[in-house]
């Protein structure tokens, strides 16, 4: 699993291992979802029964690439992306336990952009 932790301004305060540690147990599930070979439809699903909590999408923000844009709201940048499946599947962890699940290629119409709230 390819993992590239994001040092924006923002950031650079927390340190890389600050980022790894706010981002929580989320990567451990990853981690985990790559040892039991999970498919790249499957992730999000397997990600989501592990939180253990109903949840679902949240409503009402849009992605300009990877910045999370909701109205009146300040842009947020990913502290940590994760690349996994030969970058079929680009999870991408922001702060306040938000989880964004980008699936497919960019240009394809099957890809997939959606945001979750694990906290």
């Amino acid at each position: 699993m390819k993992k590239t932790i994001n040092m924006r301004p923002e950031f650079e305060w927390m340190g890389k291992e600050g980022i790894l540690d706010s981002c929580g147990i989320i990567g451990h599930w990853l981690w985990e979802a790559e040892v039991l070979e999970v498919s790249p439809q499957d992730l999000p699903r397997h990600i989501l029964n592990n939180y253990g909590f109903p949840v679902s999408p949240m409503k009402g923000g849009s992605f300009d690439k990877e910045v999370y844009k909701y109205p009146g709201d300040p842009d947020m940048y990913p502290m940590m992306t994760i690349i996994m499946n030969d970058g079929i599947n680009v999870i991408h962890l922001y702060q306040y336990g938000m989880v964004a699940f980008f699936g497919g290629a960019e240009s394809s119409p099957h890809s997939t952009k959606v945001m979750y709230r694990l906290d």
